[in-house]
């Protein structure tokens, strides 16, 4: 039932997926990714699923994303990735991870931007 909604529903189920990523859901999260979730949909607010997870410390949700295709060198417009927004909040170990997943220390080498998808 869950795979039916979200064909239905896919800007829904980003949202959803954005909002378990940050509150660290990571059964719900793993659920719907394998439901067909988006590993790098974005926010209004231009962050990834990977940037919400990132910003609130929950690193079981990043292995997972990561491992669930996320790119580690999304960045926003103003040019903030994952990795930037780890080292921001003070989440170290998050920012090794990401950086160990291909995460650039410089944003703008990556040339990689994310899109809101319809």
């Amino acid at each position: 039932m869950l795979t039916r909604l979200m064909s239905i529903f896919p800007r829904r189920r980003e949202k959803q997926l954005i909002r378990a990523a940050e509150d660290g859901q990571l059964a719900l999260v793993e659920e719907l990714l394998q439901a067909g979730g988006n590993p790098n949909a974005k926010s209004d607010d231009e962050f990834t699923v990977l940037m919400w997870a990132a910003a609130r410390g929950h690193i079981e949700v990043i292995k997972s994303l990561l491992e669930s295709g996320a790119e580690p060198n999304a960045r926003t417009r103003k040019g903030r990735t994952a990795e930037d927004i780890a080292v921001q909040e003070g989440h170290e170990s998050i920012a090794a991870l990401l950086n160990e997943h291909g995460a650039l220390a410089d944003p703008q080498e990556s040339g990689i931007t994310v899109h809101n998808t319809p």
